[in-house]
């Protein structure tokens, strides 16, 4: 992990997920603090930038899911949002960029996914 400067936190717009670090990163501005999370949806994986705060939880912007913005916890109890240290630092948003991720082929999710993948018949009529 890299501590990095991303900016004053008066650029961050209180109540917004906005995209840092090359992308990587998503800071969620609550007042004067912040909160960062790497910018992947515990849903469904998709981008969490552009998502916003409503009634204290943080809202995917991809298909509403909802998440405690000072934890990252799924309010639904599924997969959370993975933390990333960050600091306000003299008026500056510093967070801990962690190291890319290796990319993981189609074909390799694929083949992850049906490893674990069973199919539920209903005899029922």
């Amino acid at each position: 992990m890299t501590p990095t400067r991303v900016g004053p936190l008066e650029g961050f717009e209180p109540g917004r997920v906005t995209a840092v670090a090359d992308g990587s990163v998503v800071i969620v501005r609550r007042g004067d603090e912040v909160t960062a999370f790497r910018n992947r949806c515990g849903h469904q994986d998709s981008p969490i930038d552009g998502g916003w705060l409503r009634d204290g939880r943080l809202i995917c912007p991809q298909h509403f899911w909802a998440f405690d913005p000072a934890t990252g916890a799924d309010c639904r109890g599924g997969t959370p949002l993975v933390p990333v240290a960050a600091e306000v630092d003299d008026g500056e948003v510093v967070v801990d960029v962690p190291a890319p991720e290796t990319p993981v082929s189609i074909r390799d999710q694929l083949l992850a996914h049906a490893r674990t993948w069973t199919r539920e018949v209903s005899h029922d009529a």
